[in-house]
């Protein structure tokens, strides 16, 4: 592992397990060592980048972040891409979701995620149980900013996601990004096609990145790498694709520290 110039690690259900809201503590003081030794460190997660930073907020300034899974990227508060979704493309899936019970639609801004909820705990759970940046709006089809992401909360949970892969499948990236949440980007659009840019944007080799996930939003990413891994609780087939595994991020990163 002497040649790993770049971790990139999912969130949600790798770095912070089910049912938890907050990193472990010793995960802060283990990137900052690492990037001691020359190795950065981005977190790769379907999450929006405001969250991203209150959530890593003692490494904040130091850590590069691929956000709403690989719609856009920053390092050192510089925006390195980001995509943009067909808006009628955008605005026939929000009308789906509007449609179905039980499912509530986000749509993801640079700075904020777009919400209309039909129930006001949707709203509760976004805002203040995993504080994301949100602007709840009066008619989410007449937002100004540009679609990027349009995501589908299900509380009951989405399960393997075929009811919007059928629907949507032929026209976009669809996938599932948790228990209960099923997201769509533009096609090629992927963690894995955000890691490969900003490895050219930062001249790192593929193959000297490090990635680590658990679900299927994140193959891509552990695809492109020479060293993938996944957590123990990963889904079995990402657990295929790994070369590593590891109960937590924590033990890999003290692994990799030790080995160097």
């Amino acid at each position: 592992m002497s040649k790993i110039k770049l971790i990139a690690s999912d969130i949600d259900g790798t770095m912070v397990p089910s049912g938890a809201t907050s990193l472990r503590p010793e995960a802060f003081e283990l990137i900052r060592r690492l990037q001691e030794k020359g190795i950065l460190f981005f977190a790769a997660s379907g999450r929006p980048y405001g969250n991203l930073q209150r959530l890593f907020a003692p490494v904040k300034e130091q850590i590069g972040y691929l956000c709403e899974n690989g719609c856009f990227s920053f390092y050192h508060d510089r925006l390195l891409h980001r995509e943009r979704m067909d808006r009628e493309l955008g605005q026939d899936i929000i009308r789906a979701v509007i449609r179905k019970d039980g499912a509530e639609v986000m749509v993801a801004g640079l700075m904020k995620e777009y919400i209309q909820p039909k129930d006001p705990d949707f709203y509760h759970y976004l805002n203040d149980v995993v504080k994301y940046d949100i602007e709840v709006v009066p008619d989410i089809l007449n937002t100004e900013e540009d679609y990027m992401k349009v995501s589908v909360y299900e509380r009951e949970g989405v399960g393997d996601g075929r009811y919007w892969r059928d629907m949507f499948g032929s026209r976009c990236a669809v996938v599932t990004s948790g228990l209960v949440w099923m997201d769509t980007m533009p096609h090629g659009v992927n963690k894995g096609s955000a890691l490969a840019r900003v490895l050219r944007e930062l001249d790192i080799s593929p193959r000297e990145c490090l990635a680590i996930g658990d679900n299927e939003n994140d193959r891509e990413m552990l695809e492109l790498v020479g060293y993938p891994a996944a957590v123990k609780s990963a889904k079995p087939e990402i657990r295929a694709i790994a070369k590593i595994e590891t109960d937590t991020v924590e033990h890999l990163f003290q692994d990799i520290l030790e080995k160097i």
